[in-house]
Order: structure tokens, then C-alpha cells, then sequence
């Protein structure tokens, strides 16, 4: 009797402990409804929250807020070359999924991975969210960023990066961020394409993994009904690109299913990037324009 107290003790010492997520920089007291799943290739920047400022944790209603939930690979990552400093610095904040905190934005962005810490720490959507707040549009713009370099469409359907989206929805559950929140607009920005043309991915394959990974943002709480997915054409890889993944990323736009069409990277030369992929400080300025023109496209409040 004494030897099964002493083993249910431990057990429930250890589930009290505090469980480690290695890619968190701090330990959280388990169990852990926010744990992601292994963050997969090119995971290496961007998650000190060291330098950080934290910042207002209370979402208020009485202004116009925007979330931006940004995934896909490597160029939606900290991989576009010398940090950027915002205009609107004071309205820009970025989420840490694997805390949960809310700081005031700063490249590198909180929650990515890059490549390299030579390709970093810029990152476009930083100058998306100034342009934002500087066309008068929003009064607060939050990041939430969980974008991995080198994934593929695989990667994000049933691979390393599969299952990422219900702890990002808990996370905004968590602060009281919802779908059809007074004057907050939640939108998903889907950058992913350049490892799939490396790899050959058919426009088919394609197609079919990207519409299940929508499927999972809509079934972990990203409704249809409130939050628009846009998905960029992106495919340039070293130079070239791939007809059959820009296909299927311009196929899959479906107004009805709140699907919208991104901009098209492809269209940024190598003239716009550091390595003849990820983007300087020239493409992050160039592509930050053309998804603001995408997203006004959509309508109000863009």
C-alpha cells in the first residue's frame, strides 16, 4: 500500500512540474493546453523575448484592432536582411506563441524561425503593419507570427508543422481575442510555396494540402464566416519558379469560403532579394505594398 501512495505521489509531483517547451525560452506549468508541435527546419531566431517590451496585454474594443496571424515559410520568417524601424512603433505589437505574452513589435518577430541569422532580422510584415496604421485604417495592429523556413505544403497538412493552429487560436482565446470581436478584424496571411517548387510538388498535391490546412485553421476556431485566409502566390526559388504551386495557390481563392488572393511575390526579382530568395530590405519593402494591396482588394476595413 505504501509503495502504490509513494508511485501515485510521484506521478502527480510530476505532473505538477513545470513542463519545458525548448523552443519557448521559458517553462510553463503543465499540463500545457498552448504546446506546439516540434517547430520543425531553419528554427534557430527570433524567440528571445529578452529584448522585448511587454506591453498592453487588454484588447480594447474602443479602437480599431487588427490581428494578423502570419504562416507559411521562409520569407513570411525574419529572413529579409536589416531591421526595420516603424513609424507607428507604439500601435504595433507582436504575441509570443510560446508564452502567450504581447510585446511591442520589433524585428526579429517574435514567434518565426530564419534560416540564418545572416538573412535576419527584417521582417516584411512589420512594414505591412506601419503602412496599415499609417493609411489610417487601424489604430492597433497585433502580429501573431508562426511561420517555419523550409517547410513545405506537406510539412503544414500532416508533417512538423501540422497542428499549429489550434494553439495560435488559444492563444487569442486566452487574451479574449475572438472571431466577430467588436472592431477587431482577425486575418490569417499564408506566405508558402519556395520549397515546394524545389521540390516539384504537383499542382495537384499541392492544391489538395493546402485545402486541408485551411480546413484545420477553420475547424481550431478560425471561422470562415470572420476571418479571411489570403494566400500569396509564392514560389521563387533560386531564381526560378513553379507554375503548377502558383496554380494552385490562385485556384484555391474562393470568395464564398472567405479565400483571397494574396500578391504575387513571384513578381519581385532577384534585384528584391539577398540570396536570389528571401527578400532584402527592398523586396521586404516591395512585397509589405503589395500584400496592403492585396488585403484592400478584400474591402472594409483593409
Amino acid at each position: 500500500m505504501k509503495m502504490l501512495l509513494k508511485i501515485v505521489l510521484a506521478v502527480l509531483l510530476a505532473l505538477a512540474a513545470p513542463v519545458a517547451n525548448a523552443f519557448e525560452g521559458n517553462a510553463l506549468s503543465g499540463p500545457d493546453p498552448f504546446l506546439y508541435t516540434t517547430p520543425g527546419p531553419g528554427f534557430c531566431c527570433g524567440n528571445s523575448v529578452s529584448s522585448k517590451t511587454m506591453t498592453s496585454q487588454i484588447i480594447n474594443t474602443g479602437v480599431r484592432n487588427l490581428v494578423i496571424v502570419l504562416a507559411g515559410q521562409s520569407n513570411v520568417c525574419d529572413n529579409h536582411g536589416a531591421a526595420y524601424t516603424p513609424t507607428n512603433a507604439s500601435k504595433i505589437d507582436n504575441m509570443y506563441p510560446y508564452g502567450g505574452g504581447i510585446y511591442a513589435a520589433s524585428d526579429p518577430i517574435l514567434g518565426t524561425s530564419a534560416d540564418s541569422a545572416a538573412l535576419g532580422p527584417g521582417n516584411f510584415v512589420l512594414r505591412l503593419a506601419d503602412n496599415l496604421i499609417t493609411a489610417g485604417l487601424f489604430d492597433r495592429v497585433i502580429i501573431f507570427a508562426i511561420g517555419i523556413g523550409g517547410t513545405s505544403i506537406a510539412d503544414w497538412d500532416t508533417g512538423v508543422a501540422t497542428g499549429r493552429w489550434q494553439p495560435t487560436f488559444n492563444r487569442l482565446k486566452a487574451k479574449g481575442i475572438m472571431p466577430g470581436l467588436a472592431n477587431t478584424t482577425i486575418a490569417i496571411i499564408w506566405g508558402q510555396g519556395e520549397q515546394d517548387a524545389s521540390l516539384g510538388t504537383s499542382q495537384a498535391a499541392y492544391a489538395a494540402g493546402l485545402n486541408n490546412v485551411i480546413n484545420q485553421a477553420r475547424a481550431a476556431g478560425f471561422s470562415q464566416s470572420n476571418v479571411p485566409f489570403f494566400v500569396a502566390e509564392e514560389t521563387w526559388f533560386g531564381g526560378t519558379t513553379s507554375a503548377n504551386v502558383q496554380n494552385a495557390q490562385s485556384a484555391i481563392v474562393n470568395h464564398a469560403s472567405n479565400i483571397w488572393a494574396g500578391p504575387n511575390a513571384d513578381s519581385l526579382n532577384s534585384s528584391n532579394r539577398q540570396d536570389n530568395t528571401h527578400f532584402n530590405p527592398t523586396g521586404a519593402a516591395a512585397v509589405a505594398t503589395l500584400w496592403q494591396a492585396a488585403l484592400h482588394a478584400f474591402g472594409a476595413p483593409f
